[in-house]
């Protein structure tokens, strides 16, 4: 039993100087939370001088895209342009042109 009461006795001595550098190293720390909290305070408005944002609801017809043509347009440009592989490559051309311009007409409409 001795050597069980002489282990615990360094054991002790052991944890005490752990415990104090825990505090030495604990105590800037705390005093850097103390440094950082006021300012933080000071920063915050006074609870009467809040103001609330109000809800903007989009309408709808801010969500939703404006009707165009172009899609219509580049049906037919495809139309001409399988008109164009059954009866003439001169169709098929111009079909593609047409597609062509209307891609380019969809993707510069201005809204």
């Amino acid at each position: 039993m001795t050597k069980a009461k002489q282990l615990d006795k360094k054991r002790e001595k052991s944890a005490q100087p752990e415990t104090q550098s825990a505090q030495v190293v604990a105590a800037p720390a705390e005093q850097e939370q103390e440094e950082v909290t006021p300012p933080q305070a000071a920063e915050q408005p006074a609870k009467g001088a809040v103001k609330k944002r109000k809800k903007v609801v989009p309408k709808e017809e801010d969500l939703m895209p404006r009707s165009s043509i172009w899609p219509l347009v580049t049906t037919v440009a495809i139309s001409l342009i399988l008109v164009g592989f059954v009866f003439q490559p001169i169709v098929c051309g111009l079909g593609v042109v047409l597609l062509i311009g209307c891609i380019i007409g969809w993707i510069y409409e201005r809204r």
